[in-house]
């Protein structure tokens, strides 16, 4: 059976050291990415649309308070650098980055992996649902997107991930339907092979970032509880691949 991670944090963002072309109502948070290992010094970047003075709060994986910070937003804009030092980063795993503007406003955070994690696959960031550990080649980043039921993958060469059905699929009624997987306006060619926990799709990524189009994702959960668990669509051309091919090194992946 496929092992993944599940890590429930309050709200999570995509990660990404350019500014975001929606900026909500309140305070957003980034970073450039999700690993980090402990001779850099990470970058938060923000957004604001209050006038308060911005704290950023960063939780170990132990719970405790690893760093405290306060910045001033310049037209709406602020950054804040973690320096990762001191007894309260000595745990290794991921911890939770939350910014908020005075005491009115909701709080937002993302995670970022510090030290040795224990992932053999990539993270997807999932929003409000946290971070999985899913099966990958060749990818160095994946972001969910609920509300569009939607994949984005950062890689390149050859790339497979393993999706679980419970974390985004696609369906027509009962019967699985190809999902769709594109950069921007072009389509692109993919393979797929299934089975009742897992789909696994396969494809040449051209650099940068694709989707993958499905038709649903994971339910709403509580965003106070830490878990840890075990590491309209179009009709697009596609064939199947070998079972051998696809499915040898993940054989996790049989039923």
């Amino acid at each position: 059976m496929l092992k993944y991670c599940l890590i429930l944090l309050i709200a999570i963002i995509p990660a990404s050291a350019q500014t975001p072309e929606d900026i909500p109502e309140g305070v957003m948070i980034w970073t450039d990415g999700f690993y980090h290992d402990r001779q850099s010094v990470v970058t938060i970047w923000g957004h604001t649309t209050h006038m308060e003075p911005v704290t950023v709060l960063v939780l170990n994986p132990a719970g405790n308070i690893a760093a405290v910070d306060q910045t001033e937003a310049e037209n709406g804009a602020f950054s804040v650098d973690l320096h990762i030092s001191g007894p309260y980063w000595r745990h290794d795993g991921v911890y939770t980055v939350t910014a908020r503007a005075g005491t009115d406003t909701t709080p937002y955070a993302i995670h970022i992996g510090i030290g040795e994690i224990d992932c053999n696959g990539t993270y997807l960031d999932a929003g409000n649902d946290g971070a999985y550990c899913i099966q990958t080649e060749n990818v160095t980043e994946l972001y969910l997107d609920k509300h569009n039921s939607t994949m984005e993958i950062r890689g390149g060469g050859q790339v497979v991930v393993s999706i679980p059905r419970d974390i985004l699929d696609s369906k027509d009624e009962d019967k699985d339907r190809p999902f769709v997987v594109y950069q921007q306006d072009v389509v692109l060619t993919h393979q797929e092979m299934s089975n009742d926990t897992t789909r696994v799709i396969q494809f040449e990524h051209p650099g940068g970032t694709v989707t993958v189009l499905g038709t649903h994702v994971i339910p709403e959960f509580g965003a106070a509880m830490l878990v840890m668990a075990a590491c309209g669509v179009a009709v697009v051309s596609y064939r199947y691949m070998s079972r051998h091919k696809i499915l040898s090194s993940y054989d996790s992946c049989h039923v």
